[in-house]
């Protein structure tokens, strides 16, 4: 629980600079933010798979676990300001639900479902076709 609240200051300060930077767009600096948080891992951001998550949450007690909320929610409106958007409690909502449910099924993804991810190599199929094998061609 700690190393996710030491992240945070780290996780606004980048957020800031994006924002802050004069080659981005505000759409590519949000873009480039959400990226580096679904693939936490090469970035140094801790991303919880749900597993992890209730593990956590069940082992928290009920005012450890308010306490948590309230942190995520601070965090989250921060940086929403920092991208210039009004961090009222539905937008804190709105962008903490869908911000975990990208990284969650980002990271549920690739250690599930590693076969998919990967791309098959092509095969190169080598045939003469006739009439017989494919009318609709003649």
């Amino acid at each position: 629980m700690e190393t996710l609240y030491l992240q945070q200051p780290k996780i606004v300060a980048y957020a800031r600079k994006l924002m802050a930077d004069p080659a981005l767009s505000w759409r590519d600096g949000v873009r480039q933010f959400l990226h580096a948080c679904c693939y936490g891992e090469k970035n140094g951001i801790a991303v919880l798979t749900i597993e992890e998550q209730q593990l956590i949450f069940k082992r928290l007690s009920k005012e450890s676990y308010q306490m948590f909320r309230e942190k995520q929610a601070r965090l989250f409106g921060t940086i929403l300001e920092s991208f210039g958007i009004r961090a009222n409690r539905a937008n804190i909502s709105l962008f903490t639900n869908l911000s975990l449910t990208v990284m969650v099924i980002r990271r549920a993804i690739r250690t599930r479902f590693r076969c998919l991810c990967r791309r098959p190599p092509m095969k190169r199929w080598s045939f003469r076709s006739t009439r017989s094998q494919m009318p609709w061609r003649y």
